[in-house]
Parts: C-alpha cells; structure tokens; sequence
C-alpha cells in the first residue's frame, strides 16, 4: 500500500511539472510572438516613412 502511494505521488508530481513546462512554454511562445509583432510593426513604420520620402 505503501509502494502504491509513493508511485501515485510521484506521478501527480511529475504530471505537475509537464503542467508547469507547458504553461512556461506557452508563455515564451507567447513573448516571441510579441517580439515578432513589434519587429513587424517597426519594419512596416520605416517602410512607410521610406515611401513618404520617394513621394516628396
């Protein structure tokens, strides 16, 4: 009985961690995905102020 409790122990921990893993991996994903966005907005914003030169 002793063996048995130890065993599900470890499995509701171990089912703990690959919970906290794929939040963590959620959240980097997610920070990425961020980074992405803002590189995009910058290179659109200089595309623009470049097109808005050539026009003048």
């Amino acid at each position: 009985m002793d063996a048995n409790t130890d065993i599900n122990q470890s499995d509701k921990e171990s089912a703990m961690d690959a919970k906290q893993s794929s939040k963590a991996k959620v959240i980097s994903l997610d920070a990425v995905r961020k980074d992405k966005l803002a590189e995009w907005d910058l290179l659109n914003k200089i595309l623009s102020q470049d097109e808005i030169q050539k026009a003048k």
